[in-house]
């Protein structure tokens, strides 16, 4: 497969379940919208963080302890919906919604909630497949609530059996969580074993 320098690999086509999962198992996922539909991409390098214990930085595992409450799918449309209200714009649409739920209701696509006082202050969402986890979006409604879901998720992870954290691409806040760059030959082979991987989301 022939990579752009942006990470554009494809124009067009639908949100569906079938295609977001032939997709992720390809290390492709959908980003910005097009007047002809989803634009594709296949970032290189790739940022990732590779699921062992003492994986994170150590903000990132003291985030864990801060009080929150965690649960996982018990709001996954409201984690996208709070992914998604942002002021400066989202690019995630009812389309989008719809097709990713679809995805969650198949068990491949999976959210953590953070709550507060019995209210849902932060989260994030992703896809599943074998043992990888591509994080999609996240967001905080008060302070820290995204780094602590994220913290507890890797906590979980390590116990289920997932062995990939795929964020996709790379910003200055991912890389000072311990998240790392790694070229796209590397990466696919992290992504077939993470594949193969016999992972259980909740086991």
């Amino acid at each position: 497969m022939a990579l752009s320098k942006d990470g554009r690999i494809a124009i067009g086509g639908q949100i569906n379940p079938d295609t977001l999962a032939i997709a992720y198992s390809r290390g492709i996922f959908p980003w910005e919208d097009s007047p002809v539909g989803p634009v594709w991409h296949a970032h290189a390098p790739r940022c990732v963080m590779r699921i062992k214990a003492g994986c994170g930085n150590r903000s990132l595992r003291r985030a864990a302890k801060l009080p929150f409450t965690f649960t996982t799918d018990h709001a996954f449309v409201e984690v996208m919906q709070g992914c998604a209200d942002r002021e400066e714009g989202s690019w995630i649409t009812d389309e989008k919604l719809a097709g990713y739920t679809e995805l969650h209701r198949r068990g491949l696509a999976h959210s953590v909630e953070a709550w507060l006082d019995n209210k849902l202050v932060g989260g994030l969402y992703g896809v599943t497949l074998g043992g990888l986890f591509a994080g999609e979006s996240m967001f905080s409604k008060v302070s820290q609530a995204s780094k602590a879901s994220l913290a507890w998720l890797l906590g979980q992870l390590i116990g289920w059996g997932y062995s990939l954290f795929d964020a996709q691409v790379a910003n200055h806040h991912t890389l000072a969580l311990g998240f790392e760059e790694i070229g796209w030959v590397e990466f696919q082979g992290e992504l077939k074993k993470a594949l193969a991987a016999p992972a259980i989301w909740g086991a």
